[in-house]
């Protein structure tokens, strides 16, 4: 399976979901809303960005620029484990 099919689209649920974060915690902060939404999730914004989004991206992209080289098998599981790390 190529990696940019299942990987690509778990990295935008991931920005999506840290752009919704941080907009509910905008309105939270400036008193547009009362109750504080989701507010579980406000201090994990930052980690949903970076690793969930750009760490993913780009580990999927080194991988596939680097597959004309001679790889260890253990290497193609790379991108799908950032993934699910994140």
């Amino acid at each position: 399976m190529r990696p940019q099919l299942a990987v690509v689209p778990l990295a935008v649920i991931f920005v999506v979901l840290g752009a919704v974060v941080g907009m509910l915690r905008l309105f939270y902060l400036h008193g547009i809303t009362d109750s504080p939404i989701a507010s579980g999730l406000y201090g994990h914004h930052g980690e949903l960005m970076v690793f969930g989004f750009l760490g993913t991206l780009i580990v999927t992209e080194r991988y596939l620029g680097s597959l004309d080289l001679p790889l260890p098998r253990p290497i193609h599981a790379m991108p799908f484990l950032v993934g699910l790390g994140a």
